[in-house]
């Protein structure tokens, strides 16, 4: 395997299965506010950060409270969430293959680190909403992963994601897509994918991290 390779992931939807928590969650903090907004509309906008989500819903003046009542549910039930398809595998075979794996996520960090602990994962670097200015598809996540990383100009990136939102951040970013068909989104039109990754089980990232074998 060639050395200067390094492969993102996406968490929600891509390591785990979280969209009925995330529903849930939602839920809970808009009854208790009394917001008649549904999860429905939330949905529409998963994979930016809940600040501009809240922003785009026109619910900024109860951003505070909702981001209290949303996170704490969350945490207090994490044990719902479940990993997807080939999670474990594909990281013991990246860690085997020493090749270093980090977390590009629009969830905040400290509700990041307490789901992976729950799965005992641990990545390299960890870039959240709290590290840039601009969250995903803005390439600011990328630029500030190439710096804590110290990754060479000539690497590989890749970043696995399971929105178009996610391919989009790819293309911005320059690094090559690979789209995880079990997420949120589900499996992009053909078309769309046309120069891109698409798998429905994450251990098919190994026969992609394969083509670069010298």
């Amino acid at each position: 395997m060639k050395p200067n390779t390094h492969i993102a992931f996406d968490l929600d939807g891509t390591l785990i299965n979280s969209i009925d928590l995330m529903q849930k969650s939602w839920n809970h903090a808009t009854s208790k506010l009394g917001i008649n907004v549904r999860f429905s509309q939330y949905r529409e906008y998963i994979g930016i950060p809940f600040r501009d989500i809240i922003k785009k819903l026109n619910l900024e003046d109860d951003y505070n409270e909702l981001y209290k009542l949303y996170f704490e549910f969350n945490k207090k039930h994490c044990s719902e969430i479940n990993l997807n398809n080939g999670v474990k595998e594909i990281i013991e075979y990246l860690n085997i293959s020493n090749i270093k794996w980090s977390i590009i996520t629009s969830k905040p960090k400290e509700s990041s680190l307490e789901i992976l602990k729950c799965f005992n994962l641990v990545p390299e670097y960890i870039i959240g909403p709290e590290d840039v200015t601009n969250g995903k598809p803005n390439n600011e996540s990328i630029i500030k992963l190439k710096e804590r990383a110290n990754l060479k100009h000539n690497t590989k990136i890749y970043y696995v994601g399971d929105m178009l939102s996610d391919l989009l951040f790819s293309v911005e970013s320059n690094v090559e897509y690979i789209h995880y068909a079990g997420g949120i989104d589900g499996p992009l039109n053909a078309n769309i994918m046309n120069n891109f990754h698409q798998i429905d089980d994450l251990m098919e990232i190994k026969s992609i991290m394969s083509c670069r074998l010298d």
